[in-house]
């Protein structure tokens, strides 16, 4: 009873939250059918370009799964929350929260896949690339702080805004091509080290990708919120997913209810094979501009 008065008092102040609606993501579909001028998912803030192909180390390639969040509407969800005591209150009784559960086995062989079609983005265009197995044996990596090799990074946040599949409440951050999760430093720290990381490995261009996935409406979502973060001799620029694209076909399984998104595993595989290049495709051109 009490979870249903906060649910109809949430619909009364909603007006208030949904000022300001986040435009709902694209299916790869809609994204096909625009291929003259399909929707532009990345925004890059910075000079430095990838122009190669030459020799590119990968500092990185993290994947973060969203766990648990917080939805509102249907297609559309709002900006921002006001943290207004009512809304904490809605959150707190669990109101929209969405909790999205995937096959141990699957979090790895996930991450895993993401992490090839990165690679066979950045090969297919010429480029020798460096693995990050290979980087993090560097001196130089030792500028950054990380997690041992492959362990799991768990993240919970308290946040207002939202991305355009909801406010993310828990993450699973995993490594993939043999990395580790970059934890720190930030800023111009970090810049830094990804500069003295680069000169010691001779490389072109270094790149660290951190790569957002989850479920929205039922499909495997490539996440608003994906950055990668590129230095060369030039300098250094961030690029940075500012909507998210939906696959096609739904990945949930037989178990799944509306406030439980169990996943199947083979679903989501196949998803990632025909979703992730064309999302990553878009972010390596934007990267070359």
């Amino acid at each position: 009873m009490q979870r249903r008065s906060l649910a109809v008092i949430v619909l009364c102040l909603a007006p208030l939250a949904l000022i300001g609606c986040k435009a709902a993501p694209s299916t790869l579909a809609q994204a096909r059918a625009h291929d003259a001028d399909p929707p532009q998912l990345w925004s890059k803030r910075g000079s430095a370009a990838l122009s190669g192909p030459g020799r590119l180390a990968l500092a990185e390639i993290s994947v973060e799964f969203v766990t648990s969040k917080f939805e509102t509407g249907d297609k559309r969800q709002a900006a921002f929350i006001p943290p207004h005591p009512v809304f904490l209150a809605a959150g707190a009784a669990g109101v929209g929260r969405k909790d999205i559960e995937f096959d141990d086995a699957a979090f790895d062989q996930i991450a895993q896949r993401v992490g090839q079609s990165l690679r066979y983005e950045l090969t297919s265009r010429g480029w020798d690339v460096i693995d990050p197995a290979q980087t993090t044996t560097a001196s130089a990596f030792a500028g950054f702080d990380a997690l041992e090799p492959g362990e799991a990074r768990p993240v919970s946040e308290l946040n207002f805004a939202a991305t355009d599949t909801g406010r993310v409440r828990t993450m699973r951050v995993l490594p993939t091509e043999g990395g580790r999760v970059i934890t720190g430093p930030t800023g111009k720290r970090e810049e830094n080290a990804r500069k003295t990381l680069l000169t010691e490995l001779g490389a072109d261009a270094l790149l660290r990708a951190v790569i957002r996935v989850g479920v929205y409406n039922g499909r495997a979502s490539f996440e608003e919120g994906s950055r990668l973060l590129l230095t060369t001799a030039k300098g250094a620029s961030t690029l940075t997913a500012h909507r998210s694209l939906l696959s096609d076909t739904p990945v949930l399984d037989d178990n799944a209810t509306n406030a439980t998104l169990s996943v199947s595993q083979s679903s989501y595989l196949n998803a990632v094979g025909n979703s992730a290049p064309v999302f990553l495709r878009q972010a390596i051109d934007a990267l070359e501009r």
